[in-house]
């Protein structure tokens, strides 16, 4: 049993694709309660850059730098697009597959909801997969939770 759909990463990025979305069930240890349950539908977004989109940059840190930038500022915008205009906030995380990691999170209901993690792939996954050191971030979502917020679905446990 899966416990992210990130294992889908290595075969399409060894395939060349440059972005893609990957969705499957997913399963987790997690105490259950409103916003959490054992087994959800996780959907997985990748964007890899090339040269072109790099340019300006000098150096590695420059690279992380705008790779972030676009994750964030793009995420922002799929998260208005859903939400509307909802009070939002980047929470630093760890993630075994991207370095640095992040949580978006929403004000929702009266408290803070993680609606996506994400980070900038670590360069290790991507070398493995015969793209060099190409950069690229990566994030996932439970799309219960996206339906939940987008519904007024009080309680995860209602699926």
């Amino acid at each position: 049993l899966r416990t992210h759909t990130s294992a889908h990463q290595m075969e399409l990025l060894k395939s060349g694709v440059d972005r893609f979305l990957v969705t499957g069930d997913v399963y987790r240890r997690d105490e259950i309660d409103s916003s959490h349950y054992p087994v959800f539908h996780q959907m997985e977004g990748v964007k890899m850059f090339n040269e072109d989109e790099l340019f300006g940059c000098d150096s590695d840190d420059d690279v992380i730098r705008l790779v972030e930038q676009d994750l964030k500022k793009g995420l922002e915008g799929l998260a208005k697009e859903l939400f509307g205009d909802v009070e939002m906030r980047w929470v630093d995380a760890y993630f075994p597959f991207t370095d640095p990691s992040y949580e978006l999170e929403i004000f929702f209901g009266g408290e803070w909801l993680e609606v996506l993690g994400c980070g900038v792939i670590h360069r290790e996954i991507v070398e493995s997969s015969g793209r060099g050191k190409q950069p690229g971030w990566a994030f996932g979502l439970g799309l219960e939770r996206l339906a939940m917020v987008l519904f007024s679905i009080p309680d995860i446990r209602l699926f």
